[in-house]
């Protein structure tokens, strides 16, 4: 208790010290990485050990060649800190899922307040178990930021899989909607060539099948050439 009244304090000090700083110096908790920076080879002794912990476990020993562990408590903004201490730029991001990157200032300074324990700490589930001022928490933060026209929220798992997943099944209901059609099964989606949208078998019928490296089954659906940027 007493540790955690002298981290409040300091956490009320510090954002009192970036709010009076915050207009002409870029201020965050912890200092953010700027660059890359490797300090050991990849796979490090670290790499190695936790590799060799997980051998018995790992299905496809090709992963092996590339896969890293990270220190979670280390990593900041859009760049991780692997278990050897190497910082490595994330375009990853958990299939895009960080949007405001590792540890934010935002998320740090909200642990141990009334909204920490109740939205993070647990999951939420508002299509089954709602809190009772869930629906004003969504006009309160969600609904000032979206789009115009846009006066709905539809809530999805959180994977961007998940999210493009909806949004064809939404696309296409509402189209066959529109056109009067009963059927839609007869309808399609145009996805890009060198494009990745997700791992479902809707998403992957729009992605370019080089990525699907595990031959996912999918739907026959037309790709056009992306230009080139």
């Amino acid at each position: 208790m007493y540790t955690k009244a002298l981290r409040n304090q300091w956490l009320s000090s510090y954002a009192c010290v970036k709010q009076g700083l915050s207009s002409f110096l870029r201020f965050q908790y912890p200092a953010e990485y700027q660059s890359p920076k490797i300090k050991a080879a990849f796979p490090g002794p670290k790499h190695v050990e936790a590799l060799e912990s997980v051998q018995g476990t790992v299905v496809d020993p090709s992963q092996y060649a590339t896969q890293r562990f990270i220190d979670t408590k280390k990593s900041k903004g859009n760049f991780f800190v692997d278990v050897d201490g190497n910082i490595v730029l994330d375009l990853h991001c958990n299939y895009s899922s960080l949007p405001l990157g590792y540890n934010h200032d935002v998320y740090v300074n909200q642990r141990h307040t009334d909204l920490y324990d109740r939205f993070v700490a647990h999951r939420v589930d508002a299509s089954v178990l709602p809190t009772e001022d869930f629906a004003e928490k969504l006009r309160e933060v969600v609904m000032p930021i979206a789009p115009q026209g846009m006066k709905q929220v539809h809530l999805v798992d959180g994977t961007t899989t998940l999210a493009n997943e909806s949004a064809l099944t939404i696309a296409l209901l509402k189209y066959a909607q529109k056109r009067g059609l009963q059927d839609a099964s007869n309808l399609c989606v145009l996805g890009f060539e060198n494009g990745f949208y997700g791992t479902s078998i809707g998403t992957m019928s729009c992605s370019d099948q080089k990525v699907n490296l595990q031959q996912v089954p999918t739907f026959d659906w037309p790709r056009a050439p992306f230009p080139q940027m």
